[in-house]
């Protein structure tokens, strides 16, 4: 049933953030990382790296995929930069929902649920959630220098 729960809520938000522009319901500066050798200290520690690895060796093995989510130009960098948002709300939205399940499933002492539940919830949201906001923190200064260009070139 966690498993279930995990994989509709996810979907459910996954397709909407793909149809429909879902990232812009966040203001811009919840985008902004602040700290971004924090973030990459943190994300390093709890081994994102680790779960970036097993989806290029998964789920992302196949070099069109990841190329449709980068390509390499310029304006590649910009569509890199919104499927980022895109993904992160994608998952923030579930990992929200599914921990409000979680705490259901702890009032209501079920422990084995609320235990896979926020298992399924690390992995499936939290953990994609952190990879985004890694690759933000390296991008962050690219993304203001790209957005100089075009306001400097109008």
């Amino acid at each position: 049933m966690a498993f279930l729960a995990n994989l509709f809520i996810l979907g459910v938000f996954a397709f909407l953030g793909f149809a429909w522009p879902t990232f812009k319901l966040l203001p811009d500066r919840y985008y902004q990382i602040n700290n971004p050798k924090n973030l990459l200290s943190f994300t390093k520690r709890i081994g994102v790296p680790v779960f970036q690895k097993f989806l290029l060796l998964t789920f992302w093995r196949n070099k069109a995929k990841q190329k449709s989510y980068f390509n390499g130009s310029k304006t590649g960098i910009k569509n890199f930069i919104i499927e980022l948002k895109r993904s992160e709300i994608g998952h923030l939205i579930p990992f929200i929902l599914i921990n409000l399940l979680f705490i259901w499933s702890l009032i209501l002492k079920d422990f084995w649920t609320a235990f896979f539940l926020q298992s399924l919830n690390i992995i499936g949201n939290f953990y994609p959630i952190m990879l985004q906001r890694a690759h933000r923190a390296r991008t962050q200064r690219l993304e203001k220098l790209l957005k100089d260009s075009t306001s400097n070139s109008i």
